[in-house]
């Protein structure tokens, strides 16, 4: 294990990233926080050893991101995690390195469900598709979705096509541009987070070529943000589908949430995804307020580390209690299996 070509030696302990980091303010533990779990990755690479034995709480970190941006020098502390588990899965998934799972709730086991189906569908991909029929440069934007959004909201990639066809004008997606969408849900992460480097580097590699330079990516949802990163070397531009829809089309659509919607899910950033969305709103309009950050960690990677998992589940049982019924907007599909009163954002899209 090494630090070459890491973000790690970059951090100077200032803590800004700490107020940030929901693990962090579970505990208020130094080891729970992003600069306690860069100082054990440093010590390790010292040492010569594996932060699973330098400190079994290292993998509870979600890799949900809060702590980038606060950081003055660039520590990128969710990438650094991503590549040591791919580093520590090279060979294959493996053997669960740490204590039993806890008992999972109904949703969680619902949404666990949900994310092996979507790996085993994921890892049958035929890896000629891309060279076949990729999509057109020029002919619209095309469309990134998570598996979980197809999986738990089926309709919404044809609504998101319909809403950018009238607004767009143009036809509809050709079978370059389904096959491309099928190659961006395999390159969102979910094969890496399962343990499975060397299909994530595939879909990657195929999604890369597929994509013409010079075209824009339009993101339905939050699990499909890994996809920025993805597609960077290949000079594309990454929008989710709120902010797209507010800088190309302003005034030509409105957002109408659902009657009861109190709460906004959190989001990195959430300017992105649901500030476009509240401006549209009349200025009397009840705005639904930012869940507190603390409850962020769950909209991070899906690693299937055993710690991780728990890390997980307990997080998203305390956001199911502090919600205590309350209705929540979402651009997080898998906010739509653990919480009954979530609702996904775009089903108060509409076009004028």
């Amino acid at each position: 294990m090494t630090i070459a070509g890491t973000t790690l030696d970059r951090c100077t302990r200032c803590g800004l990233c700490l107020s940030s980091c929901p693990t962090y303010l579970e505990t208020r533990m130094e080891h729970d926080g992003p600069r306690g779990r860069v100082w054990t990755l440093l010590a390790a690479v010292r040492d010569g050893d594996a932060p699973p034995t330098v400190d079994p709480t290292f993998w509870d970190c979600t890799g949900c991101g809060l702590c980038v941006a606060p950081c003055p020098t660039g520590v990128d502390l969710p990438a650094e995690l991503d590549s040591l588990w791919s580093a520590l899965n090279r060979g294959g998934p493996a053997a669960d390195p740490g204590p039993p799972r806890p008992p999972a709730s109904a949703a969680e086991r619902g949404l666990e469900a949900v994310r092996a189906q979507a790996v085993a569908r994921l890892r049958r991909l035929d890896p000629e598709l891309p060279e076949a029929s990729g999509p057109t440069a020029g002919a619209g934007p095309l469309i990134a979705f998570s598996p979980y959004l197809t999986a738990l909201r089926p309709d919404a990639p044809a609504r998101a096509r319909r809403l950018l066809t009238a607004l767009d004008g143009g036809g509809g997606p050709t079978e370059g541009h389904e096959v491309w969408e099928r190659w961006a849900a395999a390159a969102c992460g979910l094969l890496a987070d399962d343990g499975r480097p060397a299909d994530d580097r595939r879909a990657v590699e195929a999604l890369r070529r597929a994509t013409p330079g010079g075209s824009t990516v339009v993101l339905l949802d939050l699990a499909a943000s890994r996809l920025a990163a993805v597609l960077a070397p290949a000079g594309v531009e990454v929008l989710p589908l709120p902010r797209y829809l507010a800088q190309r089309h302003p005034g030509r659509w409105r957002f109408e949430p659902a009657t009861g919607t109190e709460l906004l899910d959190t989001a990195v950033p959430e300017d992105d995804w649901y500030a476009p969305l509240l401006d549209t709103l009349p200025e009397d309009h009840p705005r639904p307020v930012l869940l507190p950050r603390r409850y962020a960690g769950v909209a991070g990677r899906d690693l299937q580390h055993p710690r991780t998992v728990a890390s997980l589940r307990r997080q998203a049982e305390g956001k199911g209690r502090w919600l205590d019924g309350r209705g929540l907007l979402t651009a997080d599909p898998r906010s739509l299996a653990r919480h009954s009163t979530a609702r996904f954002y775009l089903e108060g899209l509409h076009h004028d």
